[in-house]
């Protein structure tokens, strides 16, 4: 697997590496395991994210006082480099 990553890596442009690379660990995956397992495997992560989101503060302050749709959105456009 690292030989494939490595031959991915350097066959791709650089601002499309990480893509590329997402794309061939994902075939990989869904080879090795079936494509069930790659869903479940996305599934997981994603039901992590939210766990974490939801248990973890944010880096402002102010946005536990909102809902918690809003607090995301508020705390992620805070976040953003302007």
């Amino acid at each position: 697997m690292p030989t494939v990553l490595a031959l991915a890596a350097s066959q791709s442009p650089a601002g499309r590496r990480g893509c590329d690379l997402a794309t061939v660990v994902a075939g990989l995956t869904g080879a090795a395991f079936g494509w069930r397992a790659a869903f479940l495997l996305v599934g997981a992560f994603g039901l992590g994210c939210l766990a974490f989101t939801r248990t973890c503060p944010p880096a402002c302050g102010s946005c536990w006082a909102t809902s918690w749709s809003r607090r995301v959105w508020r705390c992620s456009c805070a976040s953003r480099p302007r």
